[in-house]
């Protein structure tokens, strides 16, 4: 049901540095930017991803909402990959009725808080034949406690909290499926996401997510950041052999990607094809929206992921 409306929930992403939030419209000519909106973040009121002062952000996130030309209360917001984990696991021999129990057992085995303490979901993902495979997501109920508050100050109804992580996946996802764009499904794709403080590194083969990393940007300089991206995926290949995840093609977004020689560096290095990601150039009417816009649209990356939920399936 989410996606029968004209216009999309919007998609609201609070970083330690800016809250950004998005809207999208769809017509008969497809997806178009509606509105989108970003202030800096109250200082001190979220730190490594955590609320601190929930009724400063509302405060902050109402305004946003309020005076700009946004519809409707609908929202899907984003938690931090810092207090997200997301495991891939593999499981053999093993029907559906059963999986639900074998998750949770995962869950209590890999995730040190109990399991009442904590929310978590997860979804099949591409396998190979005679095993099943499944992306887990688990979160900390008091992080999660902080953003539902954040949303009910704000008279905001939250259809959705996700990871980062998902979002980001979601609108590479749509870049991929653009008509003119041809998707090899077993190809791989590296993805890096780089934020204020924290990089995400997400593996997909097609446009499903398989791998994903979240390290912290503080102190660390371009080289050490390849490295770090060439264990990831060496990690990944030795877990699945028989998935051969050789990566000719890497995507770089996010508030900080346009690092002087990141990008050049990144195809030296690592012998890749390497690739500045802008979603909002695939939107209609987003050249308008964007001319009094200083801050670029690379910080948009996670709310457009964000207010694309639902929309997966009339996206083109």
């Amino acid at each position: 049901m989410l996606h029968r409306g004209r216009y999309s929930p919007l998609g609201i992403d609070i970083g330690s540095h800016l809250i950004k939030v998005v809207q999208l419209k769809r017509n008969s000519k497809g997806i178009t930017l509606f509105q989108h909106a970003v202030e800096e973040t109250p200082p001190g009121s979220i730190e490594e991803g955590k609320i601190n002062n929930p009724e400063k952000i509302a405060a902050y996130v109402k305004k946003i909402c309020g005076s700009n030309n946004f519809k409707g209360n609908k929202a899907v917001i984003s938690i931090s990959g810092d207090n997200v984990i997301i495991k891939r696991l593999v499981f053999s021999g093993i029907n559906r009725e059963e999986l639900k129990q074998a998750v949770r057992f995962e869950v209590e085995k890999h995730i040190s808080l109990s399991p009442e303490d904590i929310i978590y979901d997860f979804e099949s993902v591409k396998g190979i034949p005679g095993q099943r495979d499944v992306l887990l997501a688990a979160v900390s109920k008091v992080v999660v406690e902080g953003y539902m508050e954040v949303m009910n100050r704000a008279n905001l109804y939250p259809q959705a909290v996700e990871a980062e992580v998902t979002a980001l996946t979601r609108q590479f996802s749509f870049y991929l499926s653009a008509p003119g764009r041809d998707i090899e499904k077993d190809k791989h794709y590296l993805l890096l996401d780089v934020g204020a403080k924290t990089i995400h590194v997400i593996l997909l083969c097609g446009t499903i997510l398989c791998f994903s990393r979240c390290i912290s940007w503080g102190g660390i300089d371009c080289a050490e950041l390849v490295t770090v991206v060439q264990k990831f995926v060496d990690y990944y290949a030795h877990k699945t052999p028989r998935e051969n995840p050789e990566v000719e093609n890497l995507f770089i977004t996010g508030g900080k990607a346009g690092i002087k020689g990141l990008r050049e560096y990144i195809t030296k290095q690592l012998e890749v094809e390497t690739t500045f990601l802008h979603t909002f150039n695939l939107l209609n009417g987003h050249q308008k929206l964007f001319s009094g816009t200083k801050k670029g649209n690379n910080i948009f990356s996670v709310g457009i992921g964000l207010a694309l939920r639902g929309w997966e399936d009339v996206c083109n």
